[in-house]
Parts: structure tokens; C-alpha cells; sequence
């Protein structure tokens, strides 16, 4: 059961960030009065005047009291505090033990607005942001002004020369998000990527596709028998009539001699980096990923960008003889790729709805010899 003191104290603290907020804006909010409210037993006079009589003795040096008068049968007229005073901001600051605080923040906040005036709308409505970066404002607003500068740079992270520290930005980019995404035009933010690197025109690392020559001819115009490409530098030899792409990194390794072919790991959606006019010359385009959703996802994404491309092993008899090998998949609420045709739309509802899923790796190596190609 909380006493007067107890909860004028909870509430004052309850309204910390909105009077952070109005001082910031310039507005008068001072003399601060803070309701006590009604006591819990208004008739325990006992215990009034002995919550009395701590207010009385913490007032003076923070706050004021402020009574009213109730009166009963039994004890006639009593004065009780009815609310706390604060005359001023540091009466309210010293009281919540937050001097110090409210001194970093308000510092913070002029520092911020003077630098990036765009960002003024955003540091009314984020006074906890603010405290929560106070000591990082510096290399923050640094980084934001040198994005405002150049635009989708084009460079490794690491190479932003706009602090010392060249880990910072990678440590901070949650909150550096939320800024540029604030002052940057449109034009400059890949709204679609949540990558913060690919979000703001950043380099990174080139995934690599592995490459597997399943002809031995083909092994020896290539000079290797396993190889690791950037996906967008891959160049197939002429005599390569066939791909396989397929999901796992096993399969892979395992998969059966096949003539004019060539098999890549993309390790998910890594493929989808690859460059399309790399392939024009070769006359199969063949997909097998996991039986689940997230592989007919990929197999969806990687046809917008090869058309020719078909799936194997992805069907409902293929689900019927080896479903005993199920196991539950990764929750998914994504519409079918459009890319799907009929069959695969119904066979990727199925996996998505059940939540199920066949891992490439668990089908059985005579079946991967079977896959008629």
C-alpha cells in the first residue's frame, strides 16, 4: 500500500520524458504541480498525519506542499497534502535524481539541431533516444552529415573516414538507420532492404557461388574440379550445356557425374546475386532447393531473373514417397511467388500452411541418381 510520498514520487517520475520534452520546446511548464490524489484511507487520520509528517520533512529543499482540508465526525477538520510543487526545473531534477542527466540531454539535443536542423521534428518525439546515446551524439551526427554528403557511396563500411573509430558505425547502425532514414531524400534510401549497408548504397562483400564440374571434360577446360566465383562474375566455359543449382551444400559435394553440366551451391539466397547474361548460352537451367517454403521462394525469385529456369525433385509425388523424412520448417506468411506455376503454387501453399519441410540432404543418394537429367 503506497503512502502520499510514495506515490507523488511515482508520479512525478512517470512524466520525466515529457517534461524533458516541453523544456526542450521552450515551454512553461513551471510551477510543477503534481496531484496526490485521493488517500487510500482518507479516514486512518493516524496514518495521514504520520505520511504528513515524512512529506513535511523531505519539502523545503526540492518541493513545496500544497493542503486541503477534509473534515470527519470523529476528528473534525484535518489538513492533508493534496499535491507536490515544484517551482522550478532544478527543484524537479535534483527531487528524481536526474541533474545530470537532464544537463547531458538538453546539451545533447541543442548539439543535434544546431548540426542537422532536419532533425529537430525527430528529437521532440525520442527524448529517450536521445539520453540512450548521450557520449555518441558527436560521431553520430559526424557519420549522418557525411551520408548527407555522399549519397549511396559506394565504399566498404569500414571505409567511411567520418570517425576514428572504425568499428563505431557497425556498433551503431540500429540507430543510424532511424536518422537517415529521417533526413535522407527518398531517392537515396533502398527502402526495400533492411541490410543497412544495401539500404544506403554501401559495398559489401560479393557472395560466392561454388562451382562443380559434374563432365570430366568440362573439368579440364575449367582447371578445376571445385571452384568459387563472385556470383556476379561467373563465366561458364561454352561447352557447359547444362546447371544445376541446387541448395545444399552436401548435395553438392555428392551429386552423380552428369554430361555437359556444371552443379553451383548458392547457399540460399546467395544464387540470387548472380548475373543472368552470364547464362544466355546454356540451354538448361535446372533448380532443386529443400522441399519447403523458403526454397520455393527462392526458386521463385531466382525465375524472375532466369525465365527458363525449372524445378526437379519439388513436387507431390517426390513429398509422398519421402515424407517420412519431415521435419518442421521456418514459419512463413509470404503470398506464392507469381513465378510459380500451378503445380509448385499448390505444393509451396501446402508446405507454407503445414509449416513442413524435406531438407535436400535427407534424400536418399540413389534418388539424386534417378533425377533423369
Amino acid at each position: 500500500m503506497k503512502g502520499l510520498f510514495d506515490r507523488g514520487s511515482l508520479r512525478a517520475r512517470r512524466i520525466y520524458m515529457r517534461v524533458l520534452e516541453n523544456l526542450a520546446a521552450d515551454k512553461k511548464i513551471f510551477p510543477l504541480e503534481i496531484s496526490l490524489g485521493r488517500p487510500e484511507k482518507p479516514g486512518d487520520f493516524a496514518r495521514l498525519r504520520r505520511e504528513t509528517a515524512i512529506m513535511e520533512k523531505m519539502s523545503g529543499s526540492c518541493f513545496r506542499i500544497r493542503y486541503k482540508e477534509i473534515s470527519s465526525r470523529a476528528f473534525g477538520s484535518q489538513q492533508i497534502p493534496e499535491c507536490i510543487i515544484f517551482d522550478n526545473s532544478a527543484d524537479y531534477f535534483r527531487f528524481l535524481g536526474k541533474t545530470r542527466e537532464a544537463e547531458h540531454f538538453f546539451s545533447d539535443y541543442r548539439q543535434i539541431i544546431r548540426q542537422i536542423p532536419a532533425l529537430q521534428n525527430w528529437c521532440a518525439g525520442h527524448t529517450q533516444k536521445i539520453i540512450e546515446q548521450h557520449g555518441n551524439w558527436p560521431d553520430l551526427t559526424a557519420v549522418l552529415l557525411w551520408f548527407h554528403e555522399h549519397p549511396r557511396p559506394g565504399i566498404y563500411i569500414r571505409e567511411i573516414p567520418a570517425v576514428n573509430n572504425t568499428k563505431f558505425i557497425e556498433q551503431h547502425t540500429a540507430i543510424l538507420k532511424i536518422l537517415l532514414d529521417h533526413i535522407l531524400p527518398e531517392q537515396q534510401i533502398n527502402a526495400e532492404e533492411s541490410s543497412f549497408a544495401l539500404r544506403f548504397g554501401l559495398k559489401t562483400e560479393e557472395p560466392l557461388l561454388r562451382l562443380r564440374p559434374l563432365d570430366a571434360e568440362l573439368k579440364k577446360i575449367i582447371g578445376y574440379s571445385d571452384l568459387a566465383v563472385p556470383a556476379k562474375e561467373l563465366v561458364l566455359p561454352a561447352g557447359c550445356r547444362r546447371i544445376i543449382f541446387v541448395e545444399n551444400k552436401t548435395v553438392y559435394n555428392i551429386y552423380p557425374s552428369r554430361e555437359k553440366t556444371i552443379c553451383i551451391w548458392g547457399s540460399g539466397f546467395s544464387v540470387l546475386q548472380i548475373d543472368s547474361s552470364r547464362l544466355a548460352h546454356i540451354h538448361e537451367l535446372w533448380y532443386w532447393g529443400d522441399l519447403d517454403a523458403q526454397g520455393f521462394l527462392i526458386l521463385g525469385r531466382l525465375r524472375r531473373k532466369l525465365p527458363g529456369l525449372r524445378s526437379f525433385f519439388m513436387n507431390r509425388p517426390v513429398w509422398e514417397e519421402m515424407k517420412n523424412l519431415a521435419s518442421p520448417g521456418t514459419p512463413c506468411t509470404d503470398n506464392a511467388p507469381r513465378e510459380l506455376d500451378a503445380e509448385e503454387k499448390a505444393m509451396y501453399e501446402f508446405l507454407r500452411d503445414k509449416n513442413l519441410r524435406i531438407e535436400q540432404e535427407t534424400i536418399p543418394y540413389k534418388k539424386i541418381c534417378s533425377d533423369g537429367k
